[in-house]
């Protein structure tokens, strides 16, 4: 009797997925999706609003993106949550566990900006996208070039790069201007 006063329907509470409820409501996703959402991740003061870890155990890593459930309220849902391999995640993307992608995007900066001449700067202009496939992060990235001009001014230039990293070590493996 007590079970008909839990909701084990969509939206899910993330306090009860959080203690290791609710998990067989996950939907299998592979590294490649954990990997895109995590590209994009962004540093949030209340935990909502992009997708979070919200559990792990032995088998898989549980998570989605959490909501308020009530404009008052500090309980948070999800009404789709994901589970990925723990193990595929470790072999593939061992840096799964860091919470933002900052470090990433540090790098590649340092890496257009050693490969670009001339340039005095580097803004990303839209989300990182990307996959892994046989050891390698396969990034895409979006960005103005920023060139300095003699009068003191700057002249930005849009461009798009294909970036190949070593999947543990991030050492570029390849670099391809798109636009």
């Amino acid at each position: 009797m007590f079970s008909l006063f839990k909701n084990d329907a969509p939206p899910y509470s993330v306090r009860r997925i959080q203690k290791g409820e609710l998990l067989d409501k996950a939907t299998l996703a592979g590294v490649d999706t954990f990997f895109s959402s995590w590209l994009n991740k962004r540093p949030r003061k209340a935990a909502v609003g992009c997708w979070f870890i919200l559990h792990q155990d032995d088998d898989f890593v549980y998570w989605g993106k959490p909501v308020f459930k009530g404009l008052f309220s500090d309980d948070r849902t999800v009404d789709e949550f994901f589970k990925t391999s723990r193990m595929a995640l470790s072999q593939q993307f061992p840096f799964y566990q860091k919470q933002y992608h900052y470090f990433l995007w540090e790098r590649l900066y340092a890496i257009i900006k050693n490969e670009v001449d001339g340039i005095s700067a580097l803004r990303k202009d839209k989300a990182l996208s990307g996959f892994i496939e046989e050891q390698q992060f396969h990034i895409k990235v979006s960005c103005c070039l920023i060139y300095p001009k003699q009068d003191g001014a700057t002249t930005e230039v849009k461009a798009q790069y294909k970036i190949v990293l070593n999947h543990t070590t991030l050492d570029l493996l390849s670099i391809e201007r798109l636009v």
